[in-house]
């Protein structure tokens, strides 16, 4: 497992914007946000949110999805230019766990053993949704981003979720990843990690409820569907479930961007009265 060295892997000055530090979540009660700014809980592995309000009653929270290589400089923020038409409010969530080490490509948003963060990132979210006034909230992440989006966005029964091919049984995810993330971060096996050290299966997550407006969009062939569509959408209510299926390509590939738009534009559609 590996140590605070592979803080270097930062590089949150690029971003050019305000950066205020928190020790935990309970450090951000009465938080207030007017600017762009991004918020980064704790000092090792720290958890870096990009919050960009907009003034609007509605909040889209994003998870990114894996990186195509390990050689991209953290944090990794996403979902900017899908938003942005919409004029609501943007929180770009960062995968703390890619922090422990330089190796890593994937974290599913689980943290370290120096810095677990599922139990936690509720309730950072919480301070800031609350801070931004927001009245609806749209959660939304592709792949290892939606496996975050569905945990996170069940802590929030009045959110929407749009997620697309995620992981929903990290058990049922490619070994190579499982071994390195849980080696790297946890210092111990899948079998020791998942279900006790982190939460690694929606189905039990979920425990046969669901209180949220889900869109759930597969690509048809991709093994997500055997793998991790099919098993989870089986344990859980689907009348508040949209399944949206597509051919967009052999394996694991999304939809375009224009049409990942069109299915946002739907969900951040707000009505006050």
């Amino acid at each position: 497992m590996s140590s605070d060295r592979q803080i270097e892997r930062r590089d949150i000055g690029r971003y050019d914007r305000p950066v205020r530090e928190f020790a935990g979540a309970a450090s951000m009660r009465g938080l207030t946000l007017e600017e762009p700014q991004i918020l980064t809980v704790g000092r090792t592995h720290p958890l870096d949110i990009s919050v960009s309000p907009a003034g609007s009653p509605v909040t889209v929270v994003t998870f990114h999805a894996a990186l195509t290589t390990s050689e991209t400089p953290l944090p990794v923020f996403a979902g900017a230019s899908l938003i942005r038409p919409f004029g609501v409010n943007l929180v770009q969530v960062a995968d703390p766990g890619l922090y422990a080490d330089d190796a890593l490509t994937i974290g599913w948003f689980a943290g370290s053993a120096q810095h677990p963060v599922q139990q936690e990132l509720p309730e950072v979210l919480g301070a800031v949704l609350k801070s931004l006034g927001s009245e609806k909230t749209v959660f939304f992440g592709a792949s290892a981003g939606g496996f975050a989006a569905l945990l996170n966005g069940r802590r929030f029964p009045e959110a929407s979720i749009l997620c697309v091919n995620p992981q929903t049984i990290l058990a049922n995810f490619t070994r190579e990843h499982q071994l390195s993330y849980c080696d790297r971060a946890w210092g111990a096996s899948p079998e020791d990690v998942w279900g006790t050290l982190v939460q690694a299966d929606l189905r039990e997550q979920f425990d046969g409820q669901n209180r949220n407006d889900i869109v759930y969009v597969q690509n048809e062939r991709d093994p997500h569907v055997q793998l991790h569509m099919e098993p989870f959408l089986a344990t859980i209510p689907n009348d508040r479930v949209q399944i949206i299926r597509g051919d967009w390509g052999e394996g694991h590939q999304a939809p375009s961007p224009d049409q990942l738009s069109g299915m946002l534009a739907t969900l951040v559609q707000y009505d006050s009265e």
